[in-house]
Formats: structure tokens, C-alpha cells, sequence
């Protein structure tokens, strides 16, 4: 039966194409937002970082799932069970093991990786796979359009069993692209501000409300893209004194109009982008 105790977190695929010390940049901003979401939920967790992911020792694995679907810079979210195994047959028969409660009819695909000595990703494919059709007859193999997938990730010391990927929000980490002040009064929709806001943390900003106006909405809903970390509020003179100082990199507008944008242009003293213009 299949018991996870841990949770595999695959990081968004752009960050490893970086230089090795912006990827090092990347990926430890990522570990900070991980850790705050998990620590939103009061969860006791544990990192490993092995071949490019983050495996999550934590108490409740399906509350960390819970807690990370909405972190950007996150590419796969998997309740994982972390195996010790001496060969490939005692590793092939305990992952057959989980299987029997995952596996019972239709088409599967066993996709194996390893970064063991003793033997390949091939092998295990191999061999995992032709254990599974043995144990369980009314199954067959579909590589290209399973039914079900068999996720082994194997390592030196131990191995990794997953089967379904769960619901993510990818982008890049947040705080990885600078500080951008969003401008915002009080006849500006909320729909509007929140599309703006979503994809500039989608992107990896930092992001920080521009106003001098009572805003009637709240911001609450847009704080698990943020690491549960609140939105910040500052006035339009303190964002043009950190602009003049490069804390705030850009300036983006809610405009659904020209004029509107003209405005904020004027308001702020420089140049907005007005990404619903577009």
C-alpha cells in the first residue's frame, strides 16, 4: 500500500538553463518560499536537495501539497514515498509493493531514473516494468499515453516513488526579478489589479501597492502566490523615492484605457507599463 512520507518538488525548468550562480540564486530564493508556505501551515518539514530537486521530509505531506500549489517556481508537486534498497531486485520488489494499490487495470508506464552506479535508467524501466505486468495481468504497457505512470527516481544512498503530479503554479520564484510598484486608486477593479499583480509574481517580482486611495477590496486572496507573506501599501511619494533609488525597478498600471494611463504616468513622474492594454 502507498503511504507517502514525503514530498518530490520539481523546480520550474527555465531556472536550470541559468549560469550556475544565478541558478544557485534561483534555487535558494525558491528553498526561502518554499519554507515560508510550509511554515504559513505550521508544518514540520525537513529539506533534501538531490539531482535538481527538493525532497520535503515534512508531517503531513498532503498539507505541504496543500501549501505549495500556489508557489511560483515550482514545475511538479508529487506525495512521494523515499525507499532504501541494497540492489535492483529488492528495489523492483518493494516498488511492486506500492504499486498494487495504485495499478489495477488499464495501461501504465514505468519512468525510471537513476543515478546509480550498479545499474541504469534502463534497466530499471526494464525490469520494474516486467514485474508490474507479471504481479498484475490486467494491466498493459502504454508509453505514450498511460493510464497511470510509475515515477522511480533513484539515487545512491535511496529512492524516490511517485505516481501522479498534482496541481502547480510554476512561473518563476518570487524575488527573483527585482521589486515593481503596482498603481492602484480606489475606482480601479479588483479583477484588473489582480490579473496585473498575479503575473508580475508569476514572473518572479517582488510586487508592492501604489496608492494614496482607500482601496475597498483585500488583498488576502493573492497571498499564497506571494508565500502568505502580505502585499505591501506605500504612498506615491515614498515609491518615487525608491524608485529614484533602484529599490523599485518599474512601475505598472491597471489602465484599461489611455487616458487612464496618462494619469498614472503623470501621478508617478515616469513611465507605467500597462500589460491590459495589450
Amino acid at each position: 500500500m502507498f503511504l507517502s512520507d514525503c514530498v518530490v518538488v520539481l523546480p520550474f525548468s527555465e531556472i536550470s538553463i541559468k549560469s550556475s550562480s544565478v541558478r544557485r540564486f534561483m534555487f535558494k530564493k525558491l528553498k526561502e518560499n518554499i519554507s515560508l508556505s510550509l511554515s504559513h501551515f505550521n508544518l514540520e518539514y525537513k529539506f533534501i536537495f538531490d539531482n535538481n530537486r527538493f525532497i520535503v521530509l515534512v508531517n503531513d505531506p498532503k498539507g505541504a501539497c496543500l501549501a505549495l500549489k500556489d508557489c511560483f517556481g515550482v514545475a511538479g508537486l508529487f506525495l512521494a514515498k523515499k525507499v532504501s534498497f541494497s540492489s535492483l531486485d529488492g528495489l523492483c520488489e518493494s516498488v511492486l509493493e506500492l504499486c498494487k494499490g495504485n495499478l489495477t487495470k488499464g495501461s501504465f508506464a514505468v519512468r525510471g531514473k537513476s543515478y546509480s552506479k550498479d545499474f541504469s535508467s534502463k534497466e530499471l524501466e526494464i525490469e520494474l516494468g516486467a514485474r508490474i505486468l507479471a504481479s498484475i495481468p490486467d494491466l498493459k504497457v502504454n508509453l505514450s499515453s498511460p493510464d497511470k505512470e510509475v515515477f522511480c527516481i533513484v539515487s545512491d544512498k535511496f529512492a524516490l516513488v511517485y505516481f501522479d503530479s498534482l496541481p502547480v503554479a510554476s512561473g518563476m520564484p518570487v524575488g527573483v526579478q527585482g521589486k515593481a510598484g503596482i498603481l492602484i486608486n480606489s475606482k480601479i477593479k479588483k479583477d484588473d489589479f489582480f490579473s496585473v499583480a498575479k503575473n508580475l509574481l508569476y514572473s518572479g517580482c517582488v510586487i508592492t501597492v501604489v496608492s494614496d486611495s482607500k482601496v475597498d477590496f483585500s488583498f488576502e486572496e493573492l497571498e499564497s502566490f506571494n508565500c502568505f507573506k502580505p502585499i505591501n501599501v506605500i504612498s506615491v511619494v515614498l515609491a518615487k523615492e525608491q524608485f529614484a533609488e533602484g529599490r523599485i525597478k518599474a512601475f505598472f498600471s491597471c489602465a484599461s484605457s489611455s487616458l487612464e494611463l496618462e494619469k498614472d504616468n503623470a501621478l508617478i513622474g515616469t513611465k507605467c507599463f500597462a500589460p491590459l492594454l495589450f
